[in-house]
């Protein structure tokens, strides 16, 4: 199966099980290395946002917002501090702020050529 990510709000694309990382259990969220072009941003003058309530408490990070509606959709994680040295640099996607749908892979049966085939 592929799995697409779209945000909940406005249906846009923002990313797929390609790029996946890990699930993050401790705060509802799947990493991705990478996203859709475009799909996110951040703010124009970046803030830099210490968690001080989670798991993650002392990491440092931008909030995602949607390209499409604005909503905050995650964070890119600048500095992990003793949380989790994989996250770094990836982004970070609430659960709750995601739809996903899965399209099935589908595996034609190999042919052996010298076998006789129906007609």
């Amino acid at each position: 199966m592929f799995v697409v990510f779209q945000c909940r709000h406005c249906d846009a694309i923002v990313g797929d099980a390609t790029d996946w990382l890990k699930a993050v259990k401790d705060i509802d969220s799947i990493a991705l290395g990478n996203i859709t072009e475009g799909s996110v941003y951040v703010e124009k003058e970046p803030v830099r946002v210490t968690s001080q309530f989670r798991i993650d408490r002392g990491a440092e990070y931008l909030p995602l917002h949607c390209s499409k509606c604005d909503a905050v959709l995650g964070l890119y994680y600048l500095s992990t501090g003793r949380f989790d040295d994989d996250l770094r640099n990836s982004y970070l996607l609430h659960i709750s702020e995601l739809k996903s749908y899965q399209i099935p892979v589908l595996r034609m049966p190999s042919v052996d050529p010298g076998s006789p085939q129906k007609a």
